[in-house]
């Protein structure tokens, strides 16, 4: 681990995403990337990921926040699972910036919460409003006056029409289209490909065109 932590940042998470947020801010070139973590590190596991250290699970957090470290980055693609880690970072006192590629394009009076990741290619309108913990991923689009609530997760390739609104912890699936207007409730699972031309309700299960609830 580097031995100096003015604009370092730790990484959690070793999986897909995790690659997708170290690229983001190797291109931001904003911090310097000091590790990462992962619940899932055991003693026999890697010992680097992408190059860098893997420093230990969770419980590491409290030990590298003494020595300096200020800012982490919550990489995890599953909602609920994001959350989790967002939150217990808080409570340990963690910075957690938000993160966008140079590549996407943002409206000058959006409004972006700690933590959120803007992904390559995502373009989000005027008036937007984006919580805590989100992920806007790659190519997504988020169109004008829509609220996206915490730990929201927008797929590759999804797209957003003005005046959306998504419930807290809710998944819309790659390559989904949400026409105008329409309330997405929390912690929804859309499927892959799904049009949504009708509100969905809390904790509901919907796929296909248009999208129905399933379970």
């Amino acid at each position: 681990m580097p031995s100096t932590c003015r604009d370092q940042i730790l990484i959690w998470g070793t999986g897909g995403h995790a690659k997708v947020v170290a690229e983001i801010i190797t291109r931001q070139n904003e911090y310097e990337i000091a590790g990462f973590i992962d619940d899932r590190f055991a003693p026999e596991s890697p010992d680097t990921f992408l190059g860098h250290q893997i420093i230990g699970s969770r419980e590491a957090l409290p030990r590298l926040r003494e020595k300096g470290l200020q800012q982490i980055a919550i990489a995890i693609g599953n909602c609920q699972a994001r959350i989790q880690a967002f939150e217990y970072a808080k409570k340990t006192e963690w910075s957690l910036p938000v993160l966008t590629h140079p590549q996407s394009i943002i409206a000058s009076d959006v409004s972006i919460d700690a933590g959120t990741i803007i992904c390559a290619g995502a373009i989000i309108g005027p008036s937007t409003k984006i919580g805590s913990g989100c992920i806007i991923n790659t190519a997504a689009s988020v169109d004008h006056d829509c609220c996206i609530e915490q730990g929201v997760h927008i797929c590759p390739g999804t797209h957003l029409a003005g005046h959306v609104s998504i419930g807290r912890q809710s998944w819309i699936g790659i390559g989904s289209t949400v026409i105008e207007q329409i309330k997405i409730g929390e912690q929804v699972f859309l499927g892959a490909g799904s049009v949504v031309t009708k509100d969905l309700p809390a904790n509901c299960k919907a796929w296909g065109v248009p999208a129905t609830i399933q379970k």
